[in-house]
């Protein structure tokens, strides 16, 4: 059950951090890593509200995953872990994705 209760509490701060992300209409941008050391001049290349929507909406979906894995360890306690770790795997190989590949035509101005 604490486990349980871990996920819980880790899908509720994921969903709070989504919500942030999402009305900081750009502001939070600063807390993505990487982003946050470019220049001023390269910044303004960017836009910042979608650039903070998409990760607040990357940061949902990761909620999502930990509410999934709850739910499994309920229902079928002790295989949480294989499914937490593939689901993982999917998000990182998505998100890497998108963030190196695609990043400067999805978010260029």
């Amino acid at each position: 059950m604490t486990y349980i209760s871990i996920d819980l509490l880790i899908a509720a701060a994921f969903v709070i951090m989504s919500v942030l992300f999402i009305k900081s209409n750009g502001k939070c941008c600063y807390f993505i890593s990487g982003y946050n050391l470019a220049s001023p001049e390269e910044r303004k290349n960017y836009d910042e509200v979608k650039i903070c929507n998409y990760f607040g909406k990357t940061i949902f979906i990761w909620s999502i995953f930990f509410i999934i894995r709850a739910l499994v360890d309920y229902f079928y306690h002790g295989t949480e872990m294989k499914l937490a770790f593939l689901l993982l795997i999917i998000a990182l190989v998505y998100h890497i994705y998108i963030r190196y590949k695609k990043f400067d035509e999805k978010f260029k101005i």
